[in-house]
């Protein structure tokens, strides 16, 4: 995704940063969240997931911005299940959309960076790879051992973008695979898609305490 959004073409697109300064409310409140899922327009409804850091988390649930539970037992038609059969715990989430928890999400200067995902952000297949698969044996190693290798390559596809294969082989003559500071670089990166049917959105703020809006009750006039 770093290197998603370091394309040229993904300039103002599909994210929303409301800790740039220009704002009073940099943090992730309900507002600022809603301003980010609208990114995509319409189809708003089709995001599943947002990718938070867990200081992230912890201030929404500070606020008691995330939806509340309806507990992790199975209802059929209203009515508990006579064997009290537990569903898996369903976390968290804000309005219908799923919360994951990743600390590895990037962090610098008090900023956050969160995602939004649609399901099928991304797309996968699997490539045909040399010698997938053989065997070998070690005759030394515990009065000898058999091995059965497997080979598989796997190729991923963030939706809407485009690979610049040739930029990378131009570029890197003698690599033949793209290694993590490759996928992150844009120059790599081109958009295909229009902006509103590409299933994610980059969010940015800050993890200050979010503060939930309050009205002052005015005095009645005569």
């Amino acid at each position: 995704m770093d290197g998603v959004y370091a394309s040229d073409s993904m300039k103002d697109k599909n994210q929303f940063n409301a800790a740039d300064n220009r704002r009073s409310d940099n943090t992730f409140s309900l507002k600022n969240f809603n301003e980010a899922r609208f990114q995509l327009g319409d189809r708003y409804r089709d995001l599943a997931t947002v990718v938070v850091h867990s200081n992230i988390l912890k201030e929404l649930q500070n606020a008691n911005i995330t939806d509340p539970k309806t507990g992790n037992t199975i209802l059929i038609n209203g009515n508990q299940l006579p064997t009290q059969i537990s569903a898996p715990n369903p976390g968290d989430s804000i309005k219908g959309v799923r919360v994951i928890v990743d600390d590895t999400m990037p962090v610098k200067d008090g900023v956050y960076t969160s995602y939004l995902f649609a399901s099928g952000a991304f797309g996968w297949s699997e490539l045909p790879t040399p010698r997938a698969a053989e065997t070998g044996r070690d005759a030394l190693r515990f009065q000898g051992v058999d091995y059965l290798i497997s080979r598989r390559r796997f190729v991923l596809a963030p939706q809407g973008m485009s690979w610049n294969e040739s930029a990378f082989a131009a570029d890197n003559p003698n690599k033949p695979f793209p290694g993590m500071e490759d996928l992150a670089n844009g120059k790599y990166w081109n958009r295909v898609f229009d902006p509103k049917i590409m299933p994610y959105v980059k969010f940015t703020t800050t993890d200050e305490a979010i503060k939930q809006g309050t009205t002052t009750p005015t005095a009645p006039t005569k």
